[in-house]
């Protein structure tokens, strides 16, 4: 498997060995998600060349892409068995999709780390490429940036490239690293919420607890507090009814929130956009209603589990409000959500 591929729209391979001197120049932006894990990538690339090769993921094809440029690439999924590939006619080209960081982060007291290759879980590839990189020559220039919302600050970073080959520069919430002349480079981000007393009260409970904190987002934004909670924590597929292991979760949650009397709970049902299952449409008629069934029975835990009716409030969206587009498996399960919104008392 590439190696990167998880973070990066593709990687970049040159083709003809008659321009073996040209130069390559290319920007790699990441508009990073309050949740710490999803993001919008914009990747651009320059070069002398007079074609290049994006490879892809085989279960990957240009539609996983929300822009491409120039458009009148080609999409080839037969000639290469283990990936895809978008090939370009000049050697100049840029993309933009949605991803996610996943198995890239991991969290430990409330600090994401992030690392872009690991050996142990992606081997180099032929020809010893490994991280980001290019062929036949080096980057000329590289750059990469990372696009932090309000809700998140850099902790840390660090590249596996030495000091005269590039430097860091972070300004506000924007970390960009400036690289010349290198190649198969390696970059280490650590990040976390921006301190908020209810957020961490919430964090601390589910690490105390044994819950993945990559799962579930606890996201301090101006003026509330976002927990999002994946349906598949909170239930069986197609049921409004709470499985054991979401009620510990929510049990652990009302724990840090009960004694919060000032706050107020907006709890939020989404779904994503695909049919109702014959089994339930005699209890469902919609997605709205699968949505307000699941938001009220976690208002009904919560009052149970100790926080006052007078604080909690039931709303339903169905697919109304998704956070990423309704087009792969992976998509529809971050759009299945329970979201709790935490905000001072009226």
């Amino acid at each position: 498997m590439n190696p990167i591929r998880l973070l990066i729209p593709a990687l970049l391979l040159l083709l003809p060995a008659t321009a073996v001197q040209a130069r390559t120049a290319a920007e790699n932006i990441f508009f990073i998600k309050p949740d710490g894990i999803t993001y919008l990538n914009y990747s651009t690339t320059r070069s002398d060349y007079p074609n290049y090769s994006l490879f892809l993921k085989k279960d990957e094809t240009d539609s996983s892409f929300d822009y491409i440029y120039p458009n009148d690439y080609r999409f080839d999924a037969t000639s290469e068995a283990e990936r895809n590939v978008i090939l370009f006619d000049q050697g100049s080209y840029a993309t933009m999709r949605p991803g996610r960081l996943a198995d890239r982060v991991t969290v430990d007291k409330g600090v994401y780390t992030f690392v872009n290759w690991e050996e142990s879980k992606n081997p180099k590839l032929p020809g010893g490429y490994f991280g980001e990189w290019t062929s036949p020559n080096d980057f000329a220039q590289y750059v990469y940036v990372w696009v932090l919302p309000d809700n998140l600050e850099i902790v840390s970073f660090e590249a596996n490239q030495p000091d005269d080959k590039g430097t860091w520069q972070l300004r506000r919430n924007t970390l960009a690293w400036f690289g010349h002349d290198v190649n198969n480079i390696v970059f280490k981000i650590q990040y976390r919420q921006k301190t908020s007393r209810v957020a961490e009260l919430v964090r601390t409970s589910l690490q105390a607890n044994g819950a993945a904190p990559q799962d579930i987002g606890v996201i301090a934004e101006e003026g509330d507090v976002r927990v999002v909670l994946p349906s598949g924590i909170l239930f069986p597929s197609g049921s409004p009814a709470l499985s054991d292991p979401g009620k510990a979760v929510l049990g652990q949650i009302a724990s840090a929130l009960k004694a919060q009397e000032s706050q107020h709970f907006v709890v939020e049902g989404h779904t994503d956009n695909a049919p109702i299952s014959p089994a339930l449409q005699s209890r469902f008629s919609s997605n709205w209603e699968l949505s307000a069934a699941r938001s009220l029975e976690v208002v009904k835990f919560l009052e149970q589990a100790g926080i006052s009716g007078q604080r909690l409030e039931s709303r339903a969206f169905g697919a109304n409000r998704p956070v990423a587009p309704n087009d792969t498996e992976p998509n529809r399960t971050l759009n299945r959500r329970i979201e709790i919104r935490i905000r001072p008392g009226s």
